[in-house]
């Protein structure tokens, strides 16, 4: 390999890993993702809601078919605050496949637990609210 090849791919490596490259995100972290921007926008905003439009990505690692989005309430420490996307039907040669994480937790507080299942393609809004300081997630649809 030359050394121009070798310092162009490795500027490219490091560009991507800097700027949150899409290429190393699953369903559940660009779900937090969205959470994130709408988030900083409602923050930034005099509104008291924003609706937050999710539509889930099949690539990389995520749902391409009917799906569940499950948030549960971020209020007790004692128990999983977690922000789950999971498949509803399993794909021929495989089981269903879910994606979980915490990530949204440092943006936004979720006062009670929020599930929703949608169809292939079909988006999720999530409302945000302002309550104070925090910014809370108080309903999908």
């Amino acid at each position: 390999m030359s050394p121009t090849f070798c310092t162009r791919f490795t500027g490219l490596v490091a560009a991507c890993l800097l700027s949150g490259c899409f290429v190393f995100t699953d369903g559940a972290t660009r779900l937090a993702g969205d959470l994130r921007s709408g988030a900083a926008d409602l923050r930034s905003s005099p509104q008291q809601t924003l609706e937050v439009e999710h539509r889930p990505s099949s690539l990389p690692d995520g749902v391409d078919g009917p799906y569940r989005i499950l948030l549960l309430a971020t209020t007790d420490p004692t128990r999983s605050r977690a922000l789950v996307v999971e498949e509803v039907e399993a794909k021929p040669g495989r089981r269903a496949r879910g994606w979980a994480t915490t990530y949204h937790t440092n943006f936004v507080s979720v006062p009670k637990a929020l599930s929703i299942q949608k169809g292939k393609g079909e988006p999720t809004i999530l409302v945000l609210r302002k309550v104070g300081d925090v910014i809370e997630v108080e309903s999908v649809r």
